[in-house]
């Protein structure tokens, strides 16, 4: 196509007649490792006894 650089009859560039095809660059392949937290142990809290309030 002839180029048009107000672009209403055709592309507003021109455009190129050499295309160069590149091969895929190769893919590695890392295992997935799941990310893990590390285990902090909890002291055991003491038991919370209930409040009550009396009522009159």
């Amino acid at each position: 196509l002839p180029h048009d650089p107000t672009g209403k009859q055709g592309p507003k560039r021109a455009l190129d007649d050499v295309v160069t095809i590149l091969e895929p660059k190769e893919e590695v392949y890392r295992p997935y490792v799941e990310p893990t937290a590390p285990v902090v142990p909890v002291a055991a809290a003491a038991p919370v006894e209930p409040v009550f309030q009396a009522t009159a």
